[in-house]
């Protein structure tokens, strides 16, 4: 195998897939997040709380397939959000301006009739990993 094979990146701590996909996938110096919801790796359930909650689940899935592969949340260069509801796109905003510094990553937010499990809240990132990773 060589540097610029696909390598599948995975974590304990965040959902095993729900279809035929990677959770992440290396290539090179980039890793390709694939869509995370909220669901609880353990337990196989989505949150009942409040949105923010979900929504920071989501970030601590994204952010163990960025330990996994040697990076960070800093390293995230461009999000792909999906809201079931745009009345969340404000609270969303907010936990962005918390868990990220200037310059934040590139950003899509689209509205969705539907996610898995019921989900509010999905998203997908494209990071470039550090030279050591």
């Amino acid at each position: 195998m060589t540097r610029s094979d696909p390598r599948p990146v995975l974590s304990p701590e965040a959902p095993a897939p729900l279809g035929i996909y990677s959770p992440g996938l290396r290539l090179g110096s980039w890793l390709f997040l694939s869509g995370q919801i909220g669901l609880d790796p353990g337990s196989g359930r989505m949150p009942e709380g409040p949105f923010e909650e979900e929504a920071r689940r989501v970030f601590a899935h994204l952010d163990a397939l960025c330990r996994a592969a040697g990076a960070t949340r800093a390293d995230i260069v461009r999000l792909g959000v999906f809201l079931t509801d745009l009345g969340h796109y404000k609270a969303f905003n907010a936990l962005m301006a918390e868990l990220f510094a200037p310059p934040y990553p590139a950003r899509t937010v689209v509205a969705v009739a539907a996610l898995p499990r019921d989900a509010r809240v999905e998203v997908d990132a494209i990071v470039r990993l550090p030279d050591d990773a």
